[in-house]
């Protein structure tokens, strides 16, 4: 089920952060799972899912640590963590930032699928990992340890991102009980449900409002780095054009940058921005995808950066969309683009 499913070397990285971070030597462990430590530098590259579940298993038994997966996430640096996890600590809202989570998680190829589905009163955040079917106690204890890795990240992060240690109303996982679930409830601090139909988070919809007021300073340097030069306020009366571009950067790092999102940052109508801009030569979609494709030259000339993590910092939901855009504005796909780049 496994064999042929790939992931992003991205999602390795914090496995690796958290062993260092518990006192582990994870080297012999990537040797005996026939990782290359030098592959998990590379931005662009993946690995086999059976590998990664490989050493998984591995430091398990090294480590001894039944609640691996629940550790890792403890105890990894917030430095070795992909952008979707920058993007949530400098969101406006903890709401905004896992949208932005779910929103990065459709640009990569075989990662976690996840889906939010609100109600009334709870937002319920649930997620499919790569090569499981029904339910994981049937694939192995690996990615039991992976998926709760995945869900006690979210709930960290989100924790660092408004400075509160809030709590889900339940959290749930397919998987079987394990025998020592207590650490589950103290991390958590909230009911865990096992057995369940599927994984995932469910949060009081009055939590999602909260806002992201003590962003991690080391992660929201990085993110700005990407997502473009620091901006001052542009002065009100610069011209519109002017005040449209440093609005456009800014409203990208939470999605689509639309004339609705700029007009609301902005604090004009969209008839006011849209007016302006005709009376200054050019239209909002004109003065957004210069922008946007100025951004993806300088992006996918960096090595660091992975192309899903370029359409991210973009605000494109989609990698085929990014895709398509890019080839109208430069009759060439992005990868391609970036191997011709990268050669000279």
């Amino acid at each position: 089920m496994t064999a042929r499913v790939r992931v992003t070397v991205r999602a390795v990285r914090p496995l690796v952060s958290g062993l260092v971070g518990l006192g582990h030597d994870p080297a012999p462990m990537l040797a005996h799972a026939q990782l290359d430590a030098t592959t998990l530098e590379d931005p662009e590259a993946s690995v086999p899912l059976r590998q990664v579940l490989a050493l998984i298993d591995r430091a398990v038994q090294v480590t001894r640590d039944e609640n691996l997966g629940l550790h890792l996430a403890q105890y990894a640096a917030t430095g070795s963590f992909d952008v979707d996890l920058y993007g949530m600590l400098s969101s406006s809202t903890l709401g905004d930032g896992f949208r932005g989570l779910i929103r990065y998680q459709r640009l990569v190829r075989n990662g976690p699928t996840i889906q939010l589905a609100s109600s009334d009163e709870v937002v319920t955040i649930s997620c499919r990992m790569p090569g499981a079917n029904r339910s994981l106690h049937h694939i192995g204890a690996s990615l039991r340890h992976s998926v709760e890795f995945l869900l006690a990240t979210w709930v960290r992060a989100g924790r660092m991102a408004v400075s509160s240690a809030w709590a889900p109303a339940e959290v749930c996982f397919e998987h079987d009980e394990p025998g020592r679930s207590e650490e589950h409830r103290r991390f958590f601090d909230a009911p865990v449900r096992f057995g369940a139909a599927e994984h995932a988070l469910v949060l009081p919809v009055r939590l999602l409002e909260l806002p992201c007021a003590q962003a991690e300073a080391a992660l929201f340097r990085k993110l700005e780095r990407y997502a473009g030069d620091p901006l001052e306020r542009v002065p009100e009366a610069a011209a519109m054009v002017e005040r449209v571009r440093a609005a456009v950067t800014v409203v990208l790092r939470n999605g689509e940058p639309s004339a609705a999102h700029v007009a609301r940052y902005l604090q004009v109508t969209v008839r006011t921005l849209n007016a302006a801009l005709v009376a200054e030569g050019t239209t909002f979609r004109v003065l957004r995808d210069e922008i946007r494709r100025a951004l993806a030259v300088r992006h996918l000339a960096d090595p660091r950066l992975s192309v899903s993590e370029v359409a991210f910092l973009l605000g494109f939901s989609a990698m085929s969309t990014f895709t398509r855009a890019f080839r109208q504005w430069t009759d060439d796909t992005p990868s391609r683009f970036r191997a011709r780049v990268l050669r000279t």
